[in-house]
C-alpha cells in the first residue's frame, strides 16, 4: 500500500479508503468508507452515476458552493491529491463557516483534513490540546500536531514567523522536540537580519540534546554559512567523542572547517 501511494502520489491517512483513477492516473475521486454496505457502494454509485465526484470540486467551488459537508470533502480529497495550496484554500473557507458550537467535536475532522500548521482549526485545538487529548490518545494527538509542523517546514508556503511556532508548539510536543525541529529556520531568520549571535545560541540550545549525527548535521548548517567557527568546532569535538559518530563526515565537516 505504501509503494502504490508513492507511485501514484497520494497520501491515504488511514483504510478502507477508495480512489477512483482515470486511464490517464488522474486521480478523480477519493472517498473514505465504512465497514456498512451503503457506505461502501457509495463512492462507485457516485464515480457511476457522475455526481459530486471530486473532479468536480473545482467547478463546485467556483460556482459557490460553501456547505459544510462539501468543504469537508474538498478539503480532504486535495489533501489525498497532494493538492497543499487547494487544500489550504478549502480548509480556510471551511472553517470561516463552520460552527462554532461544533468546533469542541471537529478533532476527527481536524485530523483528516489539516496539512500544515496555518489555518483556524489548528489555533483552536493548540488552544484547546486537553480537550483533544481527552478525545484521542495523548500520543496521537502529539504525532498530528508534530505531522503539520513538517507540513508547514517543508510545504510551499512562503512562511517566516518559526520563533512564534516554537512558542506555540512547544507546549504540546516539548521544548526538546520543538528545538529539533525548527531551530534551523529560526538560525536561517537571525542570518538574514545579521545577527549571527543569536543565531549561534540558538543552535547552541538546540544541540545540548543531538546525538552524534545531529552535531555532525549542525557543523556542516553552519559550515556551508562560514558561520561561527568556534561553535563548529566545539560541536566536532563533541561528536568525535561519542558512540557511532561518522568518521567520513567528520573529517569532511573538519577539512571545510579548517
Amino acid at each position: 500500500g505504501r509503494n502504490f501511494a508513492r507511485d501514484a502520489n497520494v497520501e491515504v491517512y488511514g483504510i478502507p479508503y477508495f480512489l477512483f483513477f482515470s486511464a490517464d492516473t488522474t486521480l478523480v475521486h477519493a472517498r473514505e468508507v465504512s465497514a456498512e454496505i451503503s457506505s461502501v457502494l457509495q463512492p462507485g454509485k457516485m464515480m457511476v452515476e457522475k455526481t459530486f465526484t471530486g473532479q468536480n470540486y473545482a467547478k463546485r467551488y467556483a460556482a459557490g458552493e460553501r456547505s459544510e459537508n462539501f468543504l469537508s470533502h474538498y478539503a480532504l480529497f486535495s489533501r489525498v491529491k497532494r493538492d497543499s495550496l487547494t487544500n489550504f484554500k478549502a480548509i480556510d473557507a471551511l472553517w470561516s463557516i463552520y460552527p462554532e458550537q461544533k468546533r469542541s467535536s471537529s478533532w476527527n475532522l481536524f485530523k483528516k483534513i489539516a496539512t500544515d500548521t496555518e489555518n483556524g482549526f489548528v489555533r483552536y485545538w493548540l488552544a484547546n490540546v486537553n480537550v483533544a487529548r481527552k478525545q484521542d490518545n495523548p500520543e496521537n494527538v502529539k504525532a498530528h500536531f508534530a505531522r503539520l509542523l513538517y507540513g508547514t517546514l517543508f510545504g510551499p508556503r512562503k512562511f517566516q514567523d518559526w520563533d512564534r511556532l516554537r512558542r506555540d508548539f512547544a507546549p504540546v510536543l516539548g521544548e526538546k522536540e520543538t528545538e529539533a525541529l525548527l531551530w534551523e529556520k529560526q538560525v536561517q531568520a537571525r542570518w538574514k537580519l545579521g545577527k549571527d549571535g543569536e543565531a549561534a545560541s540558538i543552535a547552541q540550545k538546540a544541540a545540548l540534546h543531538f546525538d552524534a549525527g545531529g552535531l555532525l548535521y549542525a557543523a556542516k548548517v553552519f559550515n556551508l554559512q562560514k558561520k561561527s567557527p568556534e561553535t563548529v568546532q566545539a560541536w566536532l569535538n563533541k561528536a568525535r567523542s561519542l558512540q557511532g559518530y561518522n568518521k567520513k563526515e567528520y573529517f569532511y565537516q573538519l577539512a571545510l572547517l579548517e
